[in-house]
């Protein structure tokens, strides 16, 4: 694994964002004075791995990865493993109630074409695929990213703050013992046991083995061949069995069949036994020759009805269908009942005339009568035209006779009969 770039905000001693660039170096080392952030720095980057700092004691105390007075931090880490660049980014923050908790935790893969000196924000910008989200998650990831869990990688990689000088200052067999602390050597004693262990056994079969070649020294060629061939022996003599075995079986199969069939052939035997002439047997042809008659009469009156039924089945394929003649059934209703409206109405028609006929001589009665009534009421005006000129007269309006002004109406006593004759016209009419 190798570092490119981290990111500090609001971690440790870093109240403001804060860079390191590891990308155009192979090697360095961290110095200034006591309390300046040199250890801040390698936690950070342990941090953006694990979720976690060797010398915060617990795995889970992440309340002291917050500056002072800080309400939030953000530590992002880019770097490459395996010939591939990934960015690990945590972020914390403080609630309320002044408990810490994980705001974020991911860890993506970044675009390789992207140059290490970029800027960082484009480095972690230019993610390709999200490998990983949330602490857990995260951590597994990088696990098997790296090949080192959390122990592993502060025992070989980042050594706990003030380890290494204890390590310095012990006694030589203290010094030993504090190295296997620090390297993870235990596991190495654990593995040099188990190798004993296989050893010993190991020795233990070879010893049995060579026992057992000892016993075998009266072992020639011709004693193994002979063996061999009592081998090959056995070998033919234990096909031939396993053939008679199966013959064995098959007739033990057969035999059973046989058995059951023996029983049932019993069983029909014992009900036969029991079978009992019964009277009137000596009739039974008669009667059977009489039913084949019978039945020979039936089977030609059965093949008259099966022609006469494909009589019938021709006769009728050759008749319309049921569609076509409900059709022209409903079409001959229908015209039974249109021929009997036709006729009453006919019949409505010819009354309707005679009445009309009347009515037409009426008619001409009275025309005659309003004309005879019109004349009579004419000849009483043309008799008395001057009581009609009089009625029509306004003062001050000419006359229509002298064309003088009219300056008083005249009086003329109403002629005998022009009312009457005037209200018959009118009534006539």
């Amino acid at each position: 694994m190798r570092p490119l770039r981290l990111l500090l905000d609001g971690f440790g001693s870093y109240r403001h964002p804060a860079e390191a660039d590891f990308s155009d170096v192979t090697f360095f080392a961290l110095t200034g004075p006591t309390g300046s952030g040199k250890s801040t720095v390698i936690d950070g980057l342990c941090f953006a791995l694990y979720g976690t700092v060797p010398r915060w004691g617990k795995e889970n105390a992440i309340a002291q990865a917050l500056a002072p007075a800080a309400g939030a931090c953000r530590v992002g880490l880019v770097f490459e493993a395996g010939g591939r660049r990934y960015a690990a980014v945590r972020a914390l923050a403080r609630d309320r109630r002044g408990q810490v908790h994980t705001r974020e935790a991911r860890l993506d893969l970044l675009d390789p074409a992207v140059p290490p000196g970029a800027p960082l924000a484009d480095m972690l910008g230019a993610s390709i695929g999200q490998l990983a989200e949330g602490p857990d998650a995260v951590k597994a990831k990088v696990q098997d990213i790296l090949g080192l869990s959390y122990e592993h990688f502060t025992q070989s990689v980042l050594l706990p703050q003030g380890r290494f000088s204890d390590f310095l200052q012990a006694e030589p067999r203290k010094r030993q013992d504090l190295l296997v602390e620090l390297l993870a050597f235990g596991i190495y004693e654990k593995v040099g046991q188990r190798a004993r262990d296989r050893a010993r056994l190991a020795a233990d079969r070879a010893q049995n083995a060579q026992r057992e070649r000892d016993e075998l020294a009266a072992a020639t060629a011709e004693a193994e061949e002979r063996a061999a061939a009592r081998v090959r022996a056995l070998e033919d003599l234990g096909r031939i069995a396993d053939e008679r075995l199966q013959a064995l079986s098959h007739r033990a199969e057969q035999a059973r069949q046989a058995a059951a069939q023996a029983e049932e052939v019993r069983e029909q035997a014992r009900l036969l036994a029991a079978i009992r002439v019964p009277s009137g047997v000596a009739r039974l042809a008669d009667r059977i020759a009489a039913a084949d008659r019978l039945v020979a009469v039936r089977k030609r009156q059965a093949g008259d009805a099966a022609g006469a039924e494909e009589e019938a089945e021709r006769a009728r394929a050759a008749l319309p269908g049921k569609d076509q003649m409900e059709a022209l059934a409903r079409g001959y209703a229908q015209r039974r009942d249109l021929t009997a409206q036709l006729r009453g109405q006919e019949e409505e028609l010819a009354a309707r005339q005679d009445a009309e006929t009347a009515l037409a001589r009426q008619l001409e009665a009275a025309e005659q009568e309003a004309e005879r009534a019109r004349a009579a009421r004419e000849a009483a005006q043309r008799a008395h035209a001057a009581y009609g000129l009089a009625e029509g007269l306004r003062a001050g309006q000419p006359c229509p006779v002298c064309l003088q002004p009219v300056t008083a109406l005249p009086h003329h006593a109403t002629p005998p009969g022009l009312d009457e004759v005037t209200a018959a016209a009118a009534a006539a009419d």
